[in-house]
């Protein structure tokens, strides 16, 4: 994953290598990410706590050259 995203990733000055290899892992990537129409997120993060799960809106996607911009 950390390959493939390399030529397509944007951070920011503050953020550090782990933010991007943490990011890139297979392990916190991929399946454990979705997305939600924005009208929906508030919702569907209550429907997961009421479910047990833990869950977060941690960014959002814009239309764009394809590039991953992070910030913190």
């Amino acid at each position: 994953n950390l390959a493939w995203i390399q030529d397509r990733l944007r951070p920011s000055a503050t953020v550090d290598d782990l933010d991007i290899t943490i990011r890139a892992d297979a392990q916190t990537s991929g399946g454990l990410l979705f997305g939600v129409d924005p009208d929906h997120t508030e919702r569907v993060l209550s429907s997961l706590d009421e479910s047990g799960h833990a869950a977060a809106a941690i960014g959002s996607a814009q239309p764009g050259s394809g590039l991953i911009h992070i910030t913190t």
